[in-house]
């Protein structure tokens, strides 16, 4: 088992009451492989706003990225949440992490809180120079933890589109309304668990079926 430095399991300690820990909590123990990270989009006027949500772990994860609970260590006045979302660490990371263009332009950003992280996910605001309705995005979240971190971007009327380490650019016309075309296959989080599903009740078969034709 890894060795957590003092603020480390100080900081596990602060999120336990949250849920925002895992069994072994460091980066290495969040889900790469489950469903992917969702954003949210929205856009009106000049303003656009991705809300992120992603499994407690996950979070977890950019907290132990950015050491944000080896910050102060012996803060007992706030909770493990409170200190992630407050971090200027966690807000820098969002932003340069989450990046928003118009025409080859960055437009600048900031991050908005909402009443609970692990419910409510948390808003990157992105103000244009122009009205927007064309937009490139740029979603690198968790990549540098590990390259199958992906993120599946719908709303505002374009097209679902999946954000990857190979893929990370993508431009999307907004046509405005909260829909978007749906990803075909199995890209979606409930997609990904249903084929984790399937995949629980399909191995267990493949090797019952792979004895049997050897015995015969």
């Amino acid at each position: 088992m890894p060795v957590l430095s003092r603020g480390r399991r100080l900081g596990v300690g602060a999120l336990a009451a949250l849920g925002l820990v895992v069994a072994v909590p460091t980066a290495a123990y969040a889900h790469p492989f489950g469903p992917p990270l969702t954003a949210q989009l929205s856009v009106e006027g000049r303003t656009v706003e991705l809300e992120l949500h992603m499994p407690s772990d996950d979070w977890m994860a950019i907290a132990q990225l950015l050491q944000v609970f080896d910050e102060a260590p012996g803060d007992t006045t706030t909770t493990g949440e409170q200190r992630l979302v407050q971090s200027e660490k966690f807000a820098s990371y969002l932003t340069e992490s989450v990046r928003v263009s118009q025409d080859g332009d960055d437009c600048a950003r900031s991050v908005t809180p909402r009443p609970s992280l692990l419910e409510d996910g948390i808003v990157v605001v992105a103000d244009c120079p122009e009205a927007v309705d064309t937009v490139t995005l740029d979603i690198t979240t968790l990549h540098e933890v590990h390259a199958n971190y992906r993120t599946v971007v719908s709303g505002a009327g374009a097209p679902q589109t999946l954000f990857t380490s190979s893929a990370p650019t993508h431009e999307l016309t907004l046509t405005g309304g909260t829909g978007s075309t749906p990803l075909p296959g199995l890209l979606t989080a409930g997609g990904f668990l249903a084929a984790a599903a399937a995949a629980a009740v399909a191995f267990p078969l493949l090797r019952r079926r792979t004895r049997e034709a050897s015995r015969a």
